[in-house]
């Protein structure tokens, strides 16, 4: 986090770790500069990102309450801070905090987050048995952590009259969140430590870049279609039994589970995971949280699906590819430096971040500056600290969780690629003698623009994947940005503008990673393990060739819609068409812009439509038919199918353009003896499906 928020502000070289947080004496390292020695980025750090370290205090708000060092993992909080202990030394703390138990997760009380009163953990004990709600209370803010619970933070937007109709809405780590669906994981009841052992998350990685660290794949658990996970078989007088025996004496959910004798699974970096074991030809994972019995799926004794027997997929693809539903995006971050900020102008925004909860909710605060979470201690009432003067307003552009680029990872495989961040640097300077402001896109140490992308692994894996359109149908996911809109053509002139430091170019989308030519727009980063696809990869994608059909035909027949890829259009599709062209581009009434040349936000209005009602294609609407007479259609198609129109099996026909008279019967594929319509009973055109 350090490293490649310090390189995406210029502030040093990528893969330099100039920095420690804990600097080893003979070893180079040193301590991040402090508020006044050293470079901006380091005051941002300071100041926002760093208050989840280990070392450091946490605000005193709904899901934030944890403690400091070793402690921070193996003695657990609750979301709302309350103890199930009887220490007599808190006793009166405890009654007076039950008594504010019903306001816990209320926005006005998760905004005093720097005055609240301290929590105490459920139990005053250290435990190996670590639940996910433990780390999330660090790894939230549209992280992994909110992705595994399914939770999504939108983006800050000023609202009228908030503090009036925002301060009993339920919020989570001082934000309030939409929810979508959970892993799968998660759902079955697993936690982070039952896939993540102590090597994932111990100890320094092996690289500067997010996640290098992490040893578990998807594999060594599932294993592939071909291959069955690799075991470990333990001995009794083996010393690394001995040790993991011992371990597992630590967790009462593991002790008598696993003993000498067993076999174990090992993960890709060659480490058991000593709470898997296989039992009668079957691996059954222990949960090291609730000692649940998991009994792990198999590819290999599965049925392939279709796309499974595709080889390029199971080579070059990161399962989550198409197994992650959805992936937190956070897209253009302006971070605004002010010294001496009108806060009346900021207190109808959404802002999650404790420090400006604190200034803009409290009414009688003012700008008394940042507080430095390195330096911060909880001293008697309240925290105490080093301050940074001024404030950092942090806003995105936009945050959704529909959008999913491709590009290729460390390991050389296709994966969602997740902005990490996409930095715009406004830096306002007012007093009485001087009156600056600056606007900063400028570029990193090595000439790039400060737009990052990373690899990312989403921790929202189901096993209903995103259909194939998702990826070979959007250009979006191919990393070209919308087509709706103006992009980039030219990445040689567009990178001259940057460096120049000129206002960004009107048909720049910060969805856009790419020209079509398969030039870099933006950076991927570590750029010598990850980038995102190429011309010939993104050529090969928009291919829809016969290979392509006919695995895609394949694909809707096991999802049993076996007549979408038989007709070009519907008339639904002509009528959408119609009226999008009628109604123009989408308003984006609620999407605050950032103007770079007036330095401030707006709201962009909606695009007339270019089309008039004479100049549009005529199309015949059915009247309305009500529901008895659809209930009857349905049964008189269902008893007198169409003679000789059945779905035919695959064949090099298929592809041919269907005559326009022709329509496929929906009662039954001749093939499987199964209906042809979806589970809903419905048929739809491929673009529907997508839709």
């Amino acid at each position: 986090m350090i490293n490649i928020t310090r390189y995406a502000w210029g502030a040093q070289g990528e893969g330099e770790s100039d920095y420690s947080l804990r600097p080893k004496e003979g070893d180079g390292e040193s301590a991040l500069s402090g508020l006044l020695d050293g470079k901006p980025v380091d005051v941002f750090l300071r100041t926002k990102c760093l208050r989840c370290h280990l070392q450091g205090e946490s605000p005193h708000r709904p899901g934030d309450y944890r403690a400091g060092g070793c402690a921070a993992c193996h003695m657990i909080y609750s979301n709302d801070g309350h103890t199930l202990t009887h220490d007599r030394a808190i006793q009166s703390k405890q009654r007076k905090n039950l008594a504010e138990k019903a306001e816990r997760f209320k926005r006005k009380f998760a905004s005093k987050g720097l005055e609240n009163p301290r929590a105490y953990p459920v139990l005053h004990k250290f435990t190996t048995a670590i639940p996910s709600v433990q780390c999330e209370h660090c790894h939230n803010a549209n992280g992994i952590g909110n992705e595994f619970e399914g939770l999504f933070s939108p983006a800050a937007r000023p609202q009228p009259a908030f503090q009036l109709s925002g301060a009993d809405k339920p919020v989570l780590y001082g934000a309030e969140h939409e929810f979508l669906l959970p892993d799968i994981h998660r759902e079955r009841g697993m936690h982070c430590i039952d896939c993540h052992v102590a090597t994932d998350l111990k100890g320094a990685p092996p690289g500067p870049e997010l996640h290098a660290g992490v040893e578990i794949r998807c594999e060594n658990c599932h294993g592939t279609p071909t291959t069955k996970p690799e075991e470990l078989l333990l001995v009794e007088s083996d010393p690394r039994t001995q040790r993991l025996l011992a371990s597992n004496a630590l967790n009462p959910n593991l002790r008598k589970k696993i003993v000498a004798g067993d076999a174990v699974l090992l993960n890709s970096g060659g480490v058991p995971l000593s709470h898997v074991k296989k039992e009668k030809d079957k691996w059954v994972l222990y949960s090291r949280v609730t000692g649940k019995k998991h009994v792990i799926p198999l590819l290999a004794e599965k049925k392939p699906v279709t796309a499974h027997q595709i080889a390029r997929h199971m080579e070059t693809m990161e399962c989550h590819t198409c197994h992650a539903r959805w992936s937190a995006g956070e897209w253009g971050l302006h971070v605004i430096q002010e010294e001496n900020p009108d806060l009346s102008k900021w207190k109808d925004w959404s802002f999650t971040d404790p420090t400006l909860q604190n200034m803009l909710w409290n009414s009688g605060q003012e700008s008394s500056g940042m507080i430095d979470w390195l330096s911060a201690k909880w001293v008697g009432d309240k925290f105490s600290g080093n301050t940074a003067p001024g404030v950092f307003w942090n806003l995105f552009v936009e945050a959704d969780w529909d959008t999913m680029i491709l590009g290729k990872n460390q390991r050389g495989k296709y994966s969602i690629m997740k902005p990490r961040y996409q930095y715009f640097l406004t830096d306002r300077q007012k007093n009485e003698e001087n009156s600056e402001e600056e606007f900063e896109a400028p570029v990193t140490e090595d000439e790039r623009p400060r737009l990052i992308l990373i690899p990312h692994t989403p921790h929202t894996i189901r096993t209903t994947v995103r259909p194939c359109e998702s990826c070979h149908d959007s250009e979006v996911a191919l990393g070209l940005g919308d087509p709706t809109r103006k992009n980039i053509v030219d990445s040689e002139s567009f990178l001259t503008t940057w460096k120049e430091g000129r206002p960004v170019p009107a048909d720049f989308q910060s969805r856009q990673v790419v020209t079509e030519a398969g030039e870099p727009i933006q950076k991927a980063y570590p750029s010598d393990q990850a980038r995102f696809l190429n011309a010939e990869e993104i050529a090969a994608m928009k291919n829809k060739g016969d290979a392509y059909k006919a695995y895609r035909y394949m694909d809707l027949r096991e999802k049993r819609f076996p007549r979408l890829l038989a007709r070009d259009e519907f008339p639904f599709d002509r009528r959408h068409k119609t009226n999008e062209a009628l109604a123009g581009e989408p308003g984006q009434e609620k999407d605050i812009l950032f103007n770079v040349d007036e330095n401030s936000f707006e709201v962009r209005q909606p695009i007339e439509s270019k089309y008039s009602m004479e100049e549009l294609p005529a199309f015949s609407v059915t009247p309305p038919v009500s529901q008895e007479k659809l209930a009857e259609q349905d049964r008189i198609s269902n008893i007198e199918p169409i003679e000789g129109k059945m779905i035919m099996e695959f064949s090099p026909e298929f592809f041919e353009a269907p005559v326009p008279d022709e329509s496929l019967d929906t009662s039954e594929d001749v093939s499987t003896g199964e209906s042809g319509k979806n589970g809903e009973g419905l048929g739809t055109s491929a673009k529907d499906f997508d839709r």
